[in-house]
């Protein structure tokens, strides 16, 4: 059942333009809001929310057009991307804050905050005050505050920014745990790692606008367009240099077999991209697009390293768990099926 509708949703700030934006969050779903700083995100969320009103556009809560409705009235939660805790309160006093403006009784209140506080972990922290928290904890109970008034929706701005690694993955815990609420949920982030489960839904903006959308697993995947594919920084982009027969070219050199059900060539607005870890080192693989090179630079990571080879005019980036050496000459085989072609999101590139 449909939740929250935005409906060719324009919002005008300053000399930024949100949208036109149309989009729908389910019941229990988790959108995750993802794409660089400045793309709008926070914009939207406050949109929603009812901090600005929009030009143009319905924002439909429950059937209810509540576009124009005060921020009081609307029943949805906000977790700001900046913790704001009443520092003269102790954290039980602050997650019950939410619960007497809705007048709730004195054992009702109690038994809300018992059951945030188990889920979240936070039993110990209810007798301090914030000044006593980690950022960490901190995070953790404006987010059982937010999710105290049982909201249809919690909106969250950046939750897990300025986390070390250990905290990040203990609040990600605590999100997922969101689910016994049954709020629907929408997750702002500009990090990739801070992007959920695989199964959570994805929209990617860029630039006040949607341009891709799905399951978070098969968009990341699958990038349609270049900005996306650009943006996770981890693909080999390039753009399409000819169509030759059933082939698809970099150069004169590198080219691809074209599956016709799946790519669709769009002459100058076309690029081929396929990851790093589709590229194998050191043998020939039958099928592949297998070619020889040099190589130019290497980046070590945690899980491995990441080669520049140079073929002709190109460079193409390899992941490979074994070590080789600079100005090495490899043999590197490209998988065909991981290749994906892109389109331009928006019609001008900028």
């Amino acid at each position: 059942m449909t939740l929250l509708r935005v409906e060719a949703l324009v919002m005008k700030l300053s000399d930024f333009t949100l949208g036109p934006l149309t989009f729908e969050v389910e019941d229990n779903d988790y959108i995750v809001l993802f794409g660089p700083n400045g793309s709008g995100k926070t914009t939207l969320l406050k949109t929603i929310l009812g901090f600005y009103r929009p030009i143009l556009g319905r924002i439909l809560f429950n059937g209810i057009d509540i576009t124009g409705l005060p921020i009081e009235k609307r029943n949805i939660g906000y977790v700001p991307q900046n913790i704001v805790l009443f520092e003269n309160m102790t954290i039980r006093q602050n997650i019950e804050f939410g619960l007497k403006f809705k007048k709730l009784g004195k054992e009702e209140r109690k038994n809300r905050v018992k059951r945030i506080s188990e889920i979240l972990s936070i039993e110990s922290l209810l007798d301090k005050k914030p000044r006593e928290l980690s950022y960490g904890q901190k995070q953790l109970v404006s987010i059982a505050r937010a999710i105290a008034p049982e909201p249809s929706l919690l909106l969250l701005d950046e939750p897990l920014s300025n986390l070390d690694p250990n905290t990040r993955l203990s609040i990600m815990k605590a999100l997922r745990a969101l689910k016994k609420f049954n709020t629907s949920i929408i997750h702002v982030t500009h990090i990739i790692e801070n992007v959920l489960y695989p199964d959570s839904k994805l929209l990617f903006m860029y630039k006040g606008k949607i341009l891709e959308r799905g399951k978070t697993s098969e968009v990341f995947s699958n990038p349609t367009t270049l900005e996306l594919a650009s943006y996770l920084s981890n693909w080999n982009i390039y753009r399409v240099y000819k169509k030759k027969g059933s082939l698809i070219c970099l150069n004169d050199r590198i080219c691809f077999a074209v599956d016709g059900e799946r790519i669709k060539v769009d002459d100058k607005a076309t690029y081929i991209a396929f990851k790093p870890v589709d590229v194998i080192l050191d043998r020939k693989i039958d099928g592949w697009s297998c070619y020889e090179g040099f190589i130019e630079g290497i980046q070590v990571t945690s899980y491995g390293y990441l080669y520049s080879i140079r073929f002709s005019d190109i460079l193409i980036t390899a992941f490979s768990s074994k070590r080789n050496e600079l100005k090495e000459r490899v043999r590197f085989c490209i998988d065909p099926s991981k290749v994906v072609f892109l389109r331009k999101g928006l019609s001008v590139e900028r």
